[in-house]
């Protein structure tokens, strides 16, 4: 199926070790590579980012693999993953700050939020809530009956930034004015808010896929526990 939704993702960039104009952050994916380092992952491609597969027996999209550019089709899906990944990467920039005893160690990653817009062949997996857990869908996705959709598709491209903060503040003004510079698109600081949270439902004639458990929490509770990261940041690790 060949057609256009917005879904969001999730980033990091590393922070400037001093301010200048010729920062360029690169988008990264915020994989945790060692329990011993706070290095992050693949970087995406530039504006627009188009997927790749090492199969020869398909193009991605494909519904019975896993590749294609990833998007959740949920803004409070989209937070909890941020907030996950932030309590995880304070945690290992404390943990690398006491093993090096009286030496600094490099700021951590800062973690970015972002609008892209999927196009060309797209999919959705729908992960199954778990049974009993705390979580809230919205009335629009009712009919999905306890799954939470997250996109896969052929193509795509960035439309809006946030600097998120987290997990630390420091150099946030800096590196949102670098994303403008580099990618020449709004890059917001603090987390989304009002009409950025809404995204227009999954459209119903996507195919879809089923993926193991999960579990999805209000967007009240992301912004409350990214208040908790940036003031008392051993309390989250608990």
């Amino acid at each position: 199926m060949t057609t256009t939704v917005t879904g969001w993702r999730m980033w990091a960039v590393e922070p400037p070790t001093e301010i200048s104009l010729s920062y360029r952050p690169i988008l990264t994916g915020p994989t945790v590579e060692s329990r011993d380092t706070t290095r992050i992952g693949v970087p995406w491609k530039g504006v627009r980012d188009t997927a790749t597969c090492d199969s020869t027996t398909h193009q991605p999209p494909n519904i019975e693999c896993g590749c294609g550019v990833y998007a959740e089709a949920l803004t409070t899906r989209a937070m909890s993953h941020t907030i996950e990944a932030a309590i995880e990467l304070k945690h290992r920039h404390n943990a690398l700050q006491q093993q090096s005893g009286p030496f600094p160690v490099p700021a951590p990653p800062m973690l970015i939020l972002g609008q892209i817009e999927l196009s060309g062949r797209i999919v959705v997996d729908c992960t199954m809530v778990a049974p009993g857990a705390p979580h809230h869908i919205p009335p629009e996705y009712r009919p999905y009956a306890g799954t939470v959709p997250e996109y896969r598709a052929q193509t795509g491209e960035l439309k809006k930034l946030w600097v998120t903060g987290l997990p630390d503040p420091t150099k946030a003004r800096e590196i949102s004015d670098a994303l403008r510079r580099t990618y020449r698109l709004p890059a917001l600081l603090g987390l989304p808010k009002g009409a950025d949270l809404q995204l227009p439902p999954v459209p119903d004639e996507l195919p879809r896929e089923r993926n193991p458990n999960s579990i999805l929490v209000s967007v009240a509770d992301m912004q409350a526990m990214a208040g908790l990261i940036l003031r008392n940041p051993e309390e989250s690790q608990r």
